[in-house]
């Protein structure tokens, strides 16, 4: 097996599930979307592993890949208007999972932050070390410091104000 491949397969199955959560933030927890981030995010990898300069950590590149790939994706769905048209008629529902309740509720309202407050809530709660979300951001360790704590307080106000599953229609 070519050593690109044996690292693009190593590259996806150690941060597969942290890209997929990161795509997940991007979209609002859409999971449909999410994946075909993923994919995205991948294919990008697997285009340009050969042209990786070895300037940062391998993980560090794939995560600003990620970033670019959703802050694109981000900039078009802005562009797009709503589709209209029928709508599907609606399926009975699971039975509710309290913590996939909360977790959905958490993406909605990341997903109502701006691009870049986003970008760095998704790399902390991927648990992301303040000097390599500092590296990936190309910004100082305090300067992130500073802004997570400001994201931290909006999130929490928009936790507040954001109304349950059952309460949107």
């Amino acid at each position: 097996m070519p050593a690109n491949t044996v690292l693009f397969d190593e590259l996806y199955q150690s941060h597969r599930r942290r890209v997929a959560r990161l795509c997940l933030g991007y979209c609002g927890g859409d999971v449909d979307t999410a994946n075909d981030l993923l994919q995205e995010v991948f294919l990008r990898v697997w285009l340009n592993l050969d042209q990786f300069r070895h300037e940062a950590a391998l993980s560090t590149w794939l995560y600003r890949i990620c970033v670019n790939t959703c802050l694109q994706w981000v900039r078009q769905h802005k562009r797009r208007p709503e589709a209209s048209g029928e709508a599907l008629p609606d399926l009975p529902a699971p039975p509710p999972d309290p913590q996939a309740a909360q977790l959905a509720r958490l993406h909605r309202a990341l997903g109502r932050l701006p691009e870049a407050d986003r970008l760095l809530m998704m790399l902390v709660l991927d648990e992301q070390p303040y000097a390599r979300i500092a590296e990936i951001c190309e910004q100082t360790e305090g300067n992130i410091r500073v802004r997570l704590h400001r994201i931290r307080q909006r999130l929490a106000q928009l936790l507040q104000t954001l109304p349950d599953d059952d309460d949107e229609c």
